[in-house]
């Protein structure tokens, strides 16, 4: 999986004429702006600014406006290791992720391993810090552990969250959509995902 525009996994933007464009920004500024919401029973919850769109080779999901979500739910004492819950890459997984839990618009199954191709592709999109192999391989390890320990925590844990009441499911399926669009014209081929 990699990100950018014309890759398998892309920020977008809705035009005028209802067509979507890849965003040619790096995902961690093209990322929506979001604004803190305090609820009386959870202090860790977000709203959107703006709607969000996400593709995933064919499919675009939307995330529209004032959508409610706590994003990534790592312990404290995970932080060290696995890394921050609003940090960028673990975040533009995390809001559609929460997406689909909340509106059951994809299966569980189906959720939890887009959110691991998205830490993938994000972790492909972000520069390696070291210029020698040594130490781009520990990097790339570490990336390698971290990406897999949050896709664990999210197989563990998610039964407890993913099932929804019907009232829950009808306002949350009024925010979170999934568009089908042609394939045509929007990937492009890369010499590096062919396989020998």
């Amino acid at each position: 999986m990699k990100y950018g525009v014309g890759k398998d996994i892309c920020i977008c933007h809705k035009n005028a004429d209802g067509t979507f464009t890849d965003d040619p920004r790096p995902y961690w500024e093209a990322m929506p702006l979001i604004k803190p919401g305090r609820y009386p029973d959870m202090d860790d919850k977000f709203d959107l600014y703006d709607d969000f769109y996400l593709r995933i080779r064919d499919r675009i999901f939307l995330i529209k406006k004032d959508f409610d979500y706590d994003a990534a739910s790592i312990p404290k004492w995970a932080w060290s290791t696995i890394g921050h819950p609003m940090e960028m890459w673990i975040h533009l997984a995390a809001l559609p992720h929460d997406g689909w839990y909340a509106s059951h618009t994809v299966s569980q199954s189906e959720a939890d391993w887009l959110f691991l191709e998205i830490l993938h592709a994000c972790d492909r999109a972000t520069p390696l810090k070291s210029k020698w192999k040594a130490a781009r391989a520990l990097e790339e390890a570490g990336r390698w552990s971290r990406r897999n320990a949050c896709w664990a925590a999210v197989r563990a844990a998610g039964w407890a969250v993913y099932p929804k009441k019907k009232q829950d499911l009808e306002k949350y399926r009024a925010l979170v959509e999934v568009i089908q669009v042609p394939l045509e014209g929007l990937l492009t081929e890369d010499p590096d995902d062919k396989e020998a």
